[in-house]
């Protein structure tokens, strides 16, 4: 049943959600959470608390209509529930429409003097907070893989944590001086 209204975008009307629904969801998430042990659940929490603290909270939210500070507010018990659905997204493949989309907002440039022509905005794309969340989680555990299976060039500076373009320019400054 879960699968079938959460996997599939289609949500239960608020008069079918009684005590056999509820039933039937609980008993669907203890099945995901026995399939799916893969995960450590404080790996997985403290992942999602990590990621959501580095979100700023007053940013728009995007087309589920969740905002950041909500995600950042929530309890262990959401964060749980989060964590068993994202793993049955990992799964199945796929993913809710909501995550796979932008609202696409246009804003004005400023110091513009004619607003009547394209060019005096620029385009803005609002996308879903839990799946910002998924992205989060998905790139800090690629992240720590390719470190621990040292995958990456030991000389690669960028995009790499506590390394930058400083440390690049260091290293010529040392090699030309030798």
């Amino acid at each position: 049943m879960l699968q079938k209204n959460c996997l599939h975008r289609k949500a239960p009307k608020t008069d079918e959600c009684d005590k056999t629904f509820k039933n039937n969801v609980e008993e669907e998430l203890r099945n995901l959470k026995q399939n799916h042990p893969n995960t450590q659940e404080d790996d997985f929490l403290n992942r999602n608390r990590s990621g959501n603290t580095k979100a700023k909270n007053g940013k728009a939210a995007g087309p589920d209509q969740i905002y950041t500070y909500l995600i950042k507010k929530s309890n262990d018990t959401l964060l749980k529930v989060n964590k068993i659905l994202f793993e049955a997204y990992f799964a199945t493949g796929q993913l809710p429409q909501l995550w796979t989309t932008a609202k696409v907002k246009f804003l004005h440039k400023p110091g513009k003097d004619n607003y009547y022509l394209p060019g005096s905005y620029r385009p803005i794309g609002l996308t879903s907070k839990l799946g910002q969340c998924m992205e989060r989680i998905i790139n800090s555990r690629l992240y720590a893989l390719t470190e621990h299976h040292e995958l990456i060039d030991k000389e690669q500076e960028g995009f790499r944590e506590k390394r930058g373009t400083t440390h690049a320019l260091l290293k010529l400054a040392e090699d030309v001086f030798e």
